[in-house]
């Protein structure tokens, strides 16, 4: 899918730009997300990949003058994904983990985090439904009127093409310091319960049309 907002295009996610994507994904995640901590060699090799060569994920990225933007992610199964993601080359996924442990980067707090993290979504009866999914802007563009022009048009057009391939109910998780929890709001996303771990309040938003 392609559209055009004024000079910046939207397309979906191609391999070519899986290089400048993690680049802006390292640059952008604070240092307590995974993915963050995994480092950009697991975000090159496996994350994007996994989510560009499977049928039911994507993302789609904005671009200005050939550079990326932003993107947003989707995985209309998070279980699915993830068993993919880990399982599918899970020498890769022991390489990946170790290296980040050794590195002094993921912690035994790390894992405890992630196990009730995804007790907390089996809870909520979501895991099976459609997630979207890191939403990432540029540092440069970050914070100014052009990144919330790529935000607003990156997730009307993700929700627009999931809508078109059947989608009517959409989920999603967020710090509660994310500005765009008030964009969330104006598409008709509704705050649907909290969790406070590891310092940070995640808020589960959920939208059915």
């Amino acid at each position: 899918m392609t559209g055009q907002t004024g000079r910046m295009e939207i397309r979906k996610m191609e391999m070519q730009d899986i290089d400048e994507a993690a680049r802006i994904t390292i640059d952008s995640f604070d240092d307590y997300n995974i993915l963050s901590k995994l480092g950009y060699g697991f975000l090159q090799t496996m994350y994007f990949p996994t989510m560009i060569n499977k049928t039911d994920s994507g993302a789609l990225v904005a671009l200005q003058g050939g550079k990326i933007l932003g993107y947003f992610c989707y995985m209309k199964n998070f279980n699915a994904f993830n068993k993919d993601l880990w399982f599918g080359k899970l020498y890769n996924s022991v390489y990946f983990v170790l290296a980040a442990i050794l590195r002094g980067r993921l912690l035994p707090r790390d894992f405890y985090i992630i196990l009730v993290y995804s007790r907390w979504i089996r809870k909520q009866n979501i895991e099976n439904e459609t997630q979207l999914g890191p939403i990432v802007v540029a540092p440069d563009v970050k914070g100014k009127p052009i990144g919330g022009m790529v935000t607003f048009s990156l997730v009307r057009m993700v929700l627009e093409q999931l809508r078109s391939e059947g989608v009517r109910f959409f989920w999603s998780t967020l710090d509660s310091r994310n500005r765009s929890r008030i964009l969330n709001k104006s598409l008709g996303f509704k705050e649907q319960a909290s969790l406070r771990i590891g310092g940070v309040e995640e808020i589960l938003v959920v939208k059915k049309s």
